[in-house]
């Protein structure tokens, strides 16, 4: 009764692009609630809330180390301000304000620990830029990269174990597509997985994860500024130098000066301007069948300059290169070590590569058959991608806790 009412309710109230509900599919049949008072996307929000990976994500670094300052956002800090965004502009518009925050809290569930330097540390070493012992070629490339989207994707498909029948969370195609393309695809494929039914080669089919990828790009850079300016890594009178300069309402704020009131003002500026401006172009849906949300030209050039400036004085920082050193050591380390002496692994790492694999777990081993199946496992591709699944789950402040263990 209560579902039909809400699926009724979105058929009237919503634009005619949006998504509804019931258009979307599980990968799994799941058996019919008595009552039902959620909606398919309002039960992948709450799948999602509840999984381990998202409570992780508090203690996982987005630009900066949280030693630095209690202030600074984190990756589940930054994720709540998209979700916060995009319901935001979803609403605006008439699309599914379900989805957009479905897919807001999902996003960046695969984010390793250390930021986006772990995310690339992982996929160099996967890569074999970053040299690991005694490694095998082959192996190594059979496994794949790693990249954060695609992560996520595997985490709710397969690494949360909620479910008795399946692996994953078994969320809508609709939510699983707006994770995985959030940023950019390429058409690539950066794992083992082979991501049913999401189409990695074609953009997003709507334009609620649209929305999500342009709420979170706005997100990323006004917060970025505000924990570099908290950092005193750059100054606000420094922005005079760029086109954000150029917009009247930046303008003002910007010749006020450096202060900490400043500060608050600019950052509040920056969100209602650009996103007023992104509400009011509304959307476009092209040819192709793509949904594209824009700046106007004016703000597009101000955006441009402020995320340049955002990375030049603040992403390329002497702190954010320390960072990105000490992340590259650890990972690089910790890798090494689990793949070189696989029984540094918990039990239920291993009986995930079993699982995936021919090769038995080593605790049940002894002797000279657990040195056999640990050099097997050197060849295993299936081994490879459980240890970078292990590492880029792991929070800061565990992956150094394991690092200490290794390195007394």
């Amino acid at each position: 009764m209560f579902l039909k009412r809400f699926l009724e309710d979105e058929n009237h109230r919503l634009a005619p692009i949006a998504t509804r509900s019931d258009e979307s599919r599980r990968r799994h049949e799941e058996p019919v609630l008595k009552v039902e008072y959620r909606t398919p996307f309002q039960h992948d929000r709450d799948r999602i809330i509840h999984c381990l990976a998202f409570k992780r994500m508090k203690e996982k670094t987005q630009v900066f180390a949280p030693e630095q300052s209690d202030h600074l956002r984190n990756r589940l800090s930054h994720t709540l301000e998209v979700t916060q965004l995009s319901r935001s502009v979803a609403r605006a518009l008439a699309l599914n304000e379900d989805l957009a925050e479905a897919i807001s809290l999902g996003h960046d569930l695969g984010h390793s620990p250390f930021g986006h330097s772990g995310e690339a540390v992982l996929n160099r070493i996967l890569k074999q830029e970053i040299p690991i012992d005694n490694a095998d070629s082959a192996a190594f490339r059979q496994a794949g990269g790693f990249k954060h989207n695609y992560q996520s994707v595997r985490i709710v498909d397969e690494l949360e174990n909620r479910y008795r029948d399946w692996d994953g969370l078994n969320l809508t195609d609709k939510v699983r597509e707006g994770i995985l393309k959030h940023t950019g695809t390429g058409g690539k494929l950066y794992n083992l997985m082979t991501y049913e039914g999401l189409q990695v080669e074609h953009p997003a089919t709507t334009p609620e994860a649209a929305i999500v990828a342009m709420t979170d790009e706005i997100a990323q850079q006004c917060h970025d500024l505000e924990d570099g300016i908290r950092l005193k890594l750059a100054f606000i009178s420094q922005l005079k130098e760029t086109a954000v300069y150029d917009i009247e309402p930046f303008r003002a704020v910007i010749a006020r000066g450096d202060s900490y009131d400043v500060m608050n003002d600019l950052i509040r500026t920056l969100f209602h301007v650009f996103m007023d401006d992104l509400i009011g172009n509304g959307v476009e849906q092209g040819k192709n069948g793509q949904f594209r949300f824009a700046f106007s030209p004016e703000l597009e050039k101000a955006f441009a300059g402020l995320r340049n400036f955002v990375y030049t004085r603040i992403i390329f920082s002497h702190d954010v290169a320390r960072s990105d050193h000490v992340a590259k050591r650890v990972l690089r380390d910790l890798f090494n070590a689990f793949y070189n002496s696989p029984k540094l692994l918990p039990d239920y790492v291993l009986n995930r590569v079993s699982k995936y694999s021919d090769v038995p777990n080593l605790r049940r081993l002894t002797g000279e058959e657990q040195k056999k199946t640990a050099d097997k496992l050197k060849s295993c591709d299936k081994f490879i991608r459980v240890i970078a699944d292990y590492i880029g789950g792991m929070t800061d402040s565990y992956a150094m806790k394991e690092y200490r263990k290794i390195n007394p």
